[in-house]
């Protein structure tokens, strides 16, 4: 396959090297859609003198409202019949629209030839799976590889996806986009080195404008790369997909605070103001280490300065794992702490912040003392923040849940995964636009499964349901993606092992 060859957009020169992966992290959402309740109305007249009326009839009963169909998981089904080695950083990834609607991206590999391709293909609903799409392929005497990409989809149907790609033996950051019915257009470099950078990998997310806001970890000025000239970057894509210069959102130069050492989390609302939340590093004196950080992109403010979410203390560090953003702006970012105290564990905090005004103090949201981490969180309508974790037990990790008010009012913590069987990959949660939020999670009990339960506008979970079960004991390469519609569909895609050195990506719907 020929190589794509990249347009390019002015920024300062950088050049960095690959970074490691941290825990895996994926991200789901779905919930129950609203009745429509529909009426009638008639009437009639003349001009002219009429005769005594005749007795009104007597009108017919209003007819019942419609049960709304109850939404549940289909049928799994192979994306690609075979797909290539994956090392669980090449997706799938999954994003959906207001309408409804799904795209997936995933990499493709030939096993005879080496080349290698960056995939997608849309749902629509009621046509369900359309054909296999090509964002960018590259040959093997590239050298080529793909990951670290992230997908959006506007309610008109153009899509964007930002993605790491390697042809030259270092990594280069490229943006692209899709109209409904077209072909992705040539990837355009995000940032300006085309011998490659050091990233953290891309998060993105889409409007209902069509504009996509793309955030990234990149290290300057050096290679092999320092971790300390690392900045946090972010583009943005226009409606018309044009992407624009990159601009550096980090903390002030000077401050001692910088870079993404993990995947940055991001979450839109359909305005458009956009959270970003990461972990960063103090890089020196007594107060050095790791730390959740985030910030938010206003239509009128842009940018604000980012905030450290937990006090620096010496080894107390805090680690970003997922924000969420509400329809009138307010943002909540859940993050996991760890203690320097031997036979302390590490904690799940929330921290929150209004609109238009600043993060305030984060809370610790699973009180238990057990280890907790891998967290998630969703903005309920009435601000309520719902967070999930992962807990460790001694038959292996469970799945807690939580919430905390508006006013900062801790809830009592609960299980939500069985109490038998392990938890092995993360989970991940959405709301849709009336409140309702699906959460979908792997486990083992006994067989490989991913599991689903949604969670109602009142606060009451559902029972568990199943997404995908595997009898054999092959499993998955990766975490679930999870894309959750304001109508309250979903969707929900994964990486399952095919035995013989490869992966194959699969994909269901919840409608």
């Amino acid at each position: 396959m020929a190589a794509v060859t990249p347009t390019h957009t002015a920024a300062p020169a950088v050049s960095c090297a690959p970074s490691p992966r941290h825990a895996r992290s994926p991200r789901l959402l779905a919930g129950l859609m609203a009745a429509v309740l529909l009426g009638a109305c008639g009437g009639g007249g003349g001009d002219s003198p009429a005769p005594a009326p005749a007795p009104a009839a007597t009108p017919a009963p209003a007819p019942a409202p419609a049960t709304p169909t109850a939404r549940a998981w289909q049928t799994a089904e192979r994306l690609r019949a075979t797909d290539g080695p994956s090392n669980g950083t090449a997706g799938p990834v999954v994003a959906a629209n207001a309408n409804g609607a799904f795209i997936v991206a995933w990499v493709d590999a030939d096993l005879g030839t080496g080349d290698r391709s960056l995939l997608t293909r849309r749902y629509t609903p009621g046509a369900g799976w359309g054909p296999t799409d090509v964002v960018a392929s590259w040959t093997s005497a590239d050298r080529p590889s793909f990951h670290g990409m992230s997908v959006g989809l506007a309610p008109n149907g153009t899509a964007a996806i930002a993605f790491i790609g390697r042809s030259n033996l270092r990594d280069s950051l490229y943006g692209s986009h899709q109209t409904a019915g077209g072909a992705w257009a040539t990837p355009t470099l995000l940032e300006d080195d085309d011998l490659g950078s050091s990233f953290s990998r891309v998060a993105l997310v889409m409007d209902n404008n069509g504009v996509a806001t793309a955030v990234w970890g990149q290290d300057f000025d050096v290679f092999p790369a320092v971790f300390n000239t690392r900045r946090a970057l972010a583009a943005r894509m226009a409606a018309n997909g044009t992407w624009g210069p990159y601009v550096d959102i980090d903390f002030p130069a000077g401050s001692g605070i910088n870079g993404i050492g993990l995947t940055p989390r991001l979450a839109v609302n359909a305005n458009g103001d956009v959270v970003a939340g990461w972990t960063t590093n103090i890089v020196a004196g007594p107060t050095a280490g790791q730390y959740a950080a985030a910030t938010v992109f206003t239509q009128g403010g842009g940018w604000a300065t980012p905030a450290l979410l937990t006090t620096p203390v010496s080894g107390y560090n805090s680690v970003l794992e997922d924000v969420a953003i509400a329809s009138d702006g307010s943002a909540a970012a859940a993050m996991h702490r760890t203690s320097p105290v031997v036979g302390e564990n590490r904690s799940v905090l929330l921290a929150r912040r209004a609109a238009g005004g600043a993060w305030g103090s984060a809370v610790e949201v699973d009180q238990t003392g057990a280890e907790s981490l891998f967290s998630r969180v969703a903005l309920a309508n009435d601000g309520t923040a719902v967070v999930i974790w992962q807990q460790a037990s001694a038959g292996g990790n469970l799945l807690y849940t939580n919430t905390v008010t508006a006013g900062g009012t801790v809830g009592t913590a609960g299980m939500l995964s069985a109490s038998t069987g392990s938890i092995i990959s993360g989970a991940m949660m959405q709301r849709d636009s009336t409140g309702n939020i699906v959460l979908v999670w792997g486990a083992y009990e006994p067989s490989y499964r991913l599991v689903s339960r949604v969670r109602d506008t009142a606060g009451n979970w559902g029972t568990q349901s199943g997404v995908w079960s595997l009898a054999s004991n092959i499993g998955f390469d990766s975490d679930a993606a999870l894309a959750v519609s304001a109508d309250g569909s979903a969707a929900a895609a994964w990486h399952v092992l095919d035995g013989v050195g490869g992966a194959v990506p699969w994909v269901n719907v919840y409608r």
